[in-house]
């Protein structure tokens, strides 16, 4: 099976992509969701995700600061929220925000820290699995768009990935593939390396973090990072190959419904000639 891509064959435009990501978020995210349900009872909350897969959150307001808080929340904290999360109704994480908001004029200035909590509310130092969910997401769109051009999600939304400068394949190259995503974060890194430096040389001190020179350079980069995320989906929804696929030398296009058949013989997915 072949596939590749012309100028002028339709790019998939932006709900397409939107229902792809969010379906491949879903599909990697929800089996550790579900491990971590149990784990959460059983470790008593020592084992959470909250921000990963299909995440319900409530809030609310608690009163008084617990103690000792490791680091210290902001001074003079005005606010603590306690924030539940689930899935389909298993607890998969709790967690508490304690910080100070301050009006200026029509401004308001928040500031804040985030701590782990216990499933019976205290402050603890748990293990949190976010991090190695986006690592298995990465990996999987990696792989599944190297070996077949179609995560799952795209295979719903009816798209692929194609390589526009290679000979025409059922995938894409490695390389492209691995491009493509490390080309989709370029616009985030100054805000990622401004949150790292600072974060180092602060100490991670909410307090510096918010003002002067460092509170400059986050915003800077928060203002990149959005311009780049605008760019980005404003060229998806012209449905113009945007940056990242030009430079990875791929396009998303539209995926006829025949594009799989099974093959009775093999057990191969192979694509209908003329699609």
């Amino acid at each position: 099976m072949t596939f590749y891509a012309t100028e002028a064959e339709p790019r998939a435009g932006f709900w397409r992509r939107l229902l792809s990501i969010l379906t491949d978020v879903v599909i990697v995210g929800a089996p550790f969701q579900i491990v971590v349900a149990i784990l959460f009872v059983a470790t008593a909350g020592f084992v959470q995700i909250s921000n990963s897969g299909f995440v319900i959150k409530t809030c609310q307001v608690r009163t008084g600061i617990p103690a000792g808080l490791v680091p210290p929340p902001p001074h003079d904290s005005n606010f603590a929220t306690d924030c539940s999360y689930s899935f389909f109704g298993a607890q998969t994480g709790r967690s508490l925000t304690v910080g100070r908001a301050e009006k200026h004029g029509l401004i308001t200035k928040t500031i804040f820290r985030t701590y782990m909590l216990n499933k019976a509310g205290d402050p603890i130092q748990g293990l949190s699995i976010d991090s190695y969910v986006l690592l298995v997401l990465i990996a999987y769109l990696v792989v599944l768009t190297t070996r077949t051009g179609q995560t799952l999600g795209d295979r719903l939304a009816r798209i692929r990935v194609v390589d526009t400068a290679g000979p025409p394949m059922a995938g894409v190259p490695l390389r492209n593939a691995v491009a493509r995503y490390a080309v989709i974060t370029v616009g985030y890194i100054p805000l990622f390396a401004v949150l790292i430096i600072a974060g180092w040389i602060s100490e991670n001190d909410v307090e510096a973090l918010s003002s002067g020179a460092t509170a400059d350079w986050l915003i800077g980069g928060a203002m990149v990072a959005a311009i780049w995320t605008v760019i980005l989906v404003g060229q998806v929804a012209l449905k113009r190959d945007p940056f990242y696929d030009r430079l990875a030398g791929t396009s998303v296009v539209k995926a006829s419904p025949h594009d799989h058949v099974a093959n009775a013989e093999s057990g191969n997915i192979s694509s209908v000639a003329g699609s």
